[in-house]
């Protein structure tokens, strides 16, 4: 099945003009978070993409987590999936400017566990801090994306980042893209992060009768009869 796209995408046009204006406010000094809070199969997932390929035409550094039930129990998997990428690639004279000054408090993060140990896993303000400067000397050259996906499913320290790195993305270039189901997870720390000033929550509708007939068609390659459509409406409830 082809990857949707923003060109692909039925009835989206007030979710991806969010998500554009969030780029847009991010490379403007004006960072931002975006959640897409809607249940399963209301095509989170395809937004978050469309985003990201419109980022990276547009010359953001993106990077990119997708949380998993089974990692919850994993300290900062989520924040070791967005930057351990940027890190490892990085060489030695970059990765010193991504570490330099306060940042350098999170590097044992990204060291081998032999080399260097964790700080204890109790929110510990110099990690969260370190963090915060590590994403500032990313964003230092150009805008930065970050997106993750099923943010519901995130560890708890990676969620307690999220929401220490919000009320202080004021004058960096970054957006902050994430999508999440209403009800699951840590569901006091998501609505923290949701309901913070640099925070804009929308919700994907379900699909209509019209939308879901013009999706009927393009998976099936022929044109098809309204009751047909309106019969997959019904059972499918838009999703």
């Amino acid at each position: 099945m082809a990857t949707e796209t923003a060109a692909t995408l039925l009835e989206r046009e007030r979710e991806l003009a969010e998500l554009a204006g969030a780029l847009d406010a991010a490379e403007a000094g004006r960072g931002n978070v975006v959640l897409l809070e809607a249940p399963a199969g209301l095509g989170k997932t395809s937004l978050l993409r469309a985003a990201a390929e419109a980022a990276g035409d547009r010359g953001f550094t993106c990077v990119r987590a997708r949380a998993g039930e089974l990692e919850r129990d994993f300290a900062y998997g989520c924040v070791r999936q967005l930057f351990e990428p940027v890190v490892t690639r990085a060489e030695e004279g970059e990765r010193e400017r991504l570490f330099g000054g306060a940042a350098a408090l999170s590097q044992p993060l990204f060291a081998p566990a032999e080399g260097c140990p964790l700080p204890p896993t109790d929110g510990a303000f110099s990690m969260l801090h370190g963090l915060y400067w590590l994403l500032n000397n990313l964003a230092d050259e150009d805008p930065v994306a970050l997106f993750v996906d099923d943010l519901h499913w995130s560890d708890n320290e990676s969620l307690r980042f999220l929401n220490y790195l919000a009320p202080r993305l004021d004058g960096l270039a970054v957006a902050v893209l994430a999508t999440t189901r209403p009800g699951e997870g840590d569901t006091a720390a998501i609505a923290r992060l949701t309901a913070a000033p640099e925070t804009t929550a929308i919700g994907p509708r379900p699909l209509s009768a019209e939308a879901t007939a013009a999706l009927c068609e393009r998976r099936l390659g022929a044109e098809v009869a309204p009751e047909f459509a309106a019969a997959c409406r019904e059972a499918t409830g838009g999703n």
